[in-house]
């Protein structure tokens, strides 16, 4: 569906010139490619790895087939025949409210438009909303883990409803960095003191092996491995994935790693001591960005030495590589900190669409929602695997 350049809206007009269309199928979104990966380049903020054309299309391609319920509703935006504007959702539907939330959610960690530099998002934002009206069937915008540095964060900020989830998402900043003197510089004497104990402590354990496992059948059974015993480990404490729980996200984390070309590549790296695999990092690398996307360990160790090596050597490693960032995302839990040195803001917003939209907002996304997250956060364990089941 395409909308005229003079078409009228709830908050003004698009200029003469300036087009909406609805995609909604898997062709007119691979048609997309080329300008996608255009906007990429030129928007004002630079989008995380989970609004890139790479990520968005492998995922419509595993999750949102011929035969499965996924409705992609992505809203481009043209100044003639350029495409300047994305809005990436996808129909969701629950307890009787079909809401609009990020395309690739719940895989993407972060969500926003794409708007070229020089655009004005808010006509952009405030036409994409009016035309989801207009088309019908969408109830409620509930968009997670928008970015304060995010093109959408200051219209959101304004015009959208808080959905009061405040979180953090850390990461490490690279550029203040010369070099690895200086990153091992920012620890203070007690900090130096524990990782070099951890590294010893490995070390009378057995042989310590650092690799980074590169594409082949090995790199397979690697995933296999590190995603069970998370899919244990989430089991054994009472957390609840929608991801890690879909083995359809087990092979497009497969076919992603095997491929060649791209804009996004996917970094396995295993943690051995005296021959045993103890723990994992699967990473996710966009541009000079570095995402660890999941940590797992063995679960036949209740150390917790493992992962705090592995992080400290896939630091270095991805540091001396060249990366910019290593982004751990939201949430910021207590184990983040220590390696990390910038944190920004992350909130949930939501957009009425329809009366029972703003119902369901208003009650659940701007109200019960948040107690309900507080209240399951400080339950206690055998509770909180009680609700997971």
């Amino acid at each position: 569906m395409s909308v005229g350049p003079d078409s009228a809206y709830a908050k003004g007009q698009l200029p003469t010139g300036l087009r909406l269309v609805h995609v909604t199928s898997l062709p007119s979104l691979e048609r997309l490619g080329p300008q996608w990966r255009a906007l990429e380049a030129t928007s004002a903020v630079r989008p995380t790895i989970f609004q890139s054309f790479d990520w968005v299309s492998h995922w419509c391609r595993a999750f949102a087939g011929p035969d499965s319920k996924v409705e992609i509703s992505i809203v481009a935006g043209y100044r003639g025949d350029e495409l300047v504007f994305l809005g990436p959702w996808q129909k969701a539907y629950r307890r009787g409210i079909h809401r609009l939330v990020w395309l690739t959610y719940p895989m993407a960690q972060y969500g926003d438009v794409l708007c070229k530099t020089g655009e004005d998002a808010r006509i952009w934002l405030e036409a994409a909303f009016a035309l989801l009206k207009r088309v019908g069937g969408y109830d409620i915008l509930h968009l997670r883990h928008v970015r304060e540095t995010s093109v959408l964060h200051p219209y959101a900020a304004q015009h959208m409803h808080d959905g009061r989830l405040y979180e953090k998402a850390p990461w490490m900043d690279y550029s203040v960095f010369e070099n690895l003197e200086a990153y091992d510089n920012r620890l203070n004497r007690s900090q130096k003191k524990h990782r070099k104990n951890v590294r010893a402590h490995m070390q009378k354990l057995g042989e310590i092996k650092f690799e980074h496992i590169r594409p082949g059948p090995q790199l397979n059974r690697v995933l296999d491995l590190a995603l069970q015993e998370k899919r244990v480990w989430m089991e054994e404490n009472g957390n609840v994935s929608a991801v890690i729980s879909d083995l359809r996200h087990d092979a497009l984390m497969k076919e992603l790693a095997q491929r060649e070309g791209g804009d996004i590549t996917i970094d396995v790296t295993q943690l051995s001591v005296d021959g045993r695999a103890l723990s994992w990092e699967v990473a996710l690398r966009y541009g000079k960005k570095h995402y660890c996307y999941i940590i797992s360990r063995s679960n036949l160790t209740k150390d917790q030495s493992p992962g705090r090596l592995h992080f400290d050597l896939n630091q270095r490693r991805t540091l001396e590589h060249g990366y910019a960032s290593y982004d751990l995302m939201s949430p910021n839990d207590a184990y983040k900190e220590s390696w990390s040195n910038a944190f920004e803001p992350v909130n949930d917003y939501y957009y009425p669409l329809t009366f029972w939209g703003q119902i369901y907002g208003r009650l659940y996304v701007g109200r019960l929602r948040p107690v309900l997250r507080s209240i399951y956060m400080h339950i206690p364990l055998s509770l909180k695997r009680l609700a997971a089941r």
